[in-house]
């Protein structure tokens, strides 16, 4: 193995499980004094858009499964952020967003334009414009 694919150089997963972390670490320290982390942020903002959702379509909204999307809704469930519900057919649950999890969204909110507008400055906006294209491009590609 060259040392270059050894060290991750050529391995797109690899670069980008480090560009994610490294951004969530990123937007977790801009996040830090509102009580919520970045995909906590992601969950607030997906509901406040959508209003009430089942677990199962947020969850695709935010392309993670739903065992993942679980784990991140407990904290804010326990903090009253949102609240979870059966749905009206026993086998699915809703999700949605309580009034302080909208307060806490609106505080959060300078705090995540701030990073953005850091990385846009950092990238340069037509270099994050092309990579945001890049990265929709790639969750369409089927593999």
């Amino acid at each position: 193995m060259t040392p270059e694919i050894s060290s991750g150089g050529t391995c797109n997963s690899y670069l980008v499980r480090r560009v994610d972390r490294h951004l969530n670490a990123v937007y977790d320290r801009a996040l830090a004094g509102t009580g919520i982390r970045t995909t906590q942020f992601s969950v607030l903002r997906a509901l406040a858009l959508e209003g009430e959702a089942r677990i199962s379509v947020l969850a695709a909204t935010l392309g993670m499964d739903r065992s993942t999307l679980s784990a991140n809704v407990k904290p804010l469930v326990r903090a009253g952020l949102v609240e979870v519900a059966e749905a009206s057919d026993r086998r699915a649950r809703d999700v949605r967003i309580t009034e302080a999890g909208h307060t806490t969204l609106r505080a959060a909110m300078p705090a995540w334009i701030a990073a953005q507008e850091s990385f846009e400055a950092a990238m340069g906006h037509e270099s994050a414009r092309a990579l945001r294209k890049l990265l929709a491009e790639t969750l369409a590609w089927q593999g």
